[in-house]
């Protein structure tokens, strides 16, 4: 008998339950006692890289896999609403000043924070690393010089357990993302969003943001609890720490699709 090392499910749009095994393979199973192999490299041969496959996690909307590919010994990350499609997902972190960096090592929890609606991969070599709604934001940090065994949630830390003992407590302010793209907060604007101009009434007439509304920082939760919670809200402020501040609160106040554009600073150096 196979046992399971990581399962997970059902989802919202399924009953199914998936699995890692201890080589890497996947079983999948509709009851979680009767489990069958799952071949992942087989079905997609040709269209996304092989792998050995190292984590997965799932919540109300999307499940995730995490692999190393067979080929190269890259990280690979695949996500599925239902888990009958797969695609790919960048692992890859843009940065204005410091241009791309890849996610370089094996991924060996996926922590999934409902609350928030974020996604941690916890990375053997130490490395954290957050999803963003936004594809192109991905956000890696280096937490440990310690190789890391496994982590843990809670509504206050990641908890990445160490080989060899001890561990390492991450703050999990310190690991949330609520960054996007101008890109992608353009396609959001496309669908109603409001963008919230939290800079000063002076900055916010020159600073050439149509369709925009000036609320100060101080005042933003006032006014955002006047708007519905299914609204959808960007924050932009001078330098991006009130905007990421602005969209930590909201999401806490259970606003799920509050966002932060960072600062005009910043965009003013995008290309």
């Amino acid at each position: 008998m196979i046992t399971p090392v990581q399962q997970c499910g059902p989802t919202a749009y399924g009953n199914y339950r998936l699995a890692i095994t201890e080589t890497g393979g996947l079983l999948r199973s509709e009851d979680e006692s009767d489990w069958q192999g799952y071949d992942f490299n087989a079905q997609y041969e040709g269209y996304l890289p092989p792998c050995r496959f190292t984590a997965l996690a799932c919540d109300d909307d999307l499940v995730y896999l995490a692999g190393m590919a067979l080929k190269d010994n890259r990280p690979c990350l695949f996500t599925s609403i239902s888990g009958g499609v797969w695609t790919r997902r960048s692992l890859i972190m843009y940065h204005l000043l410091d241009g791309m960096k890849p996610l370089n090592s094996e991924i060996c929890r996926i922590l999934c924070y409902k609350r928030m609606r974020q996604v941690f991969l916890i990375c053997r070599n130490g490395e954290l690393a957050t999803l963003s709604d936004c594809p192109k934001c991905l956000r890696i940090q280096t937490v440990t010089d310690m190789e890391v065994a496994d982590a843990a949630l809670n509504d206050y830390n990641i908890t990445l357990s160490l080989v060899g003992g001890g561990s390492v407590c991450v703050p999990l302010d310190d690991a949330l993302q609520f960054r996007i793209s101008p890109d992608f907060a353009e396609k959001k604007r496309a669908s109603g969003a409001i963008l919230i101009d939290m800079r000063d009434s002076i900055e916010h007439a020159a600073g050439g943001l149509p369709h925009s509304v000036n609320v100060p920082y101080e005042s933003v939760i006032d006014w955002l609890y006047k708007q519905p919670k299914n609204g959808i809200y960007i924050f932009i402020c001078r330098t991006g720490i009130n905007a990421d501040n602005a969209a930590r609160l909201a999401r806490a106040a259970g606003y799920a699709n509050a966002f932060s554009l960072g600062g005009s600073l910043l965009l003013a150096l995008a290309p």
